[in-house]
Formats: structure tokens, sequence, C-alpha cells
């Protein structure tokens, strides 16, 4: 008797230049990009997390893209 495993599908992660990973990403794309809600990210990165104004805050997609997934 042979008995089939399922493989589990891994999501590709994007090819990004290196331009492009040096980029300032908007909260919803940070949350995109590492699978996690943004105030999980503020609380265990804030060293990660940009300030570009007074409410103007984001994230290098760079990091974003290579935080521990769920």
């Amino acid at each position: 008797m042979t008995r089939r495993i399922k493989k589990a599908v891994v999501q590709d992660l994007p090819t990004l230049s290196s331009l492009e990973m040096n980029r300032i990403v908007r909260p919803p794309e940070a949350e995109h990009l590492s699978g996690q809600h943004w105030d999980t990210l503020q609380r265990n990165y804030p060293e990660l997390v940009i300030r570009m104004g007074k409410r103007c805050v984001g994230m290098r997609a760079g990091h974003a893209l290579y935080l521990k997934r769920p």
C-alpha cells in the first residue's frame, strides 16, 4: 500500500532589484510583503519602522520581505 503525501506549496518571494529593496513602502504593502499585521510589525520590529513625518510611516521593502512569516 503506497501513501501519497501532499507537498506544501511554498509561496515564492518576489525577485526585487537592490533599488526596489531600498524603497520605502507604506503599511498596507509592508503587511502584504511580510505576512504580518502592521501593529505586529511596529511592536516587534520598531527599529525597522521609518518615520518620514508626523503621521507618515513606512518600512523598507527588503526588510518587510525577509521578516519571519507566521
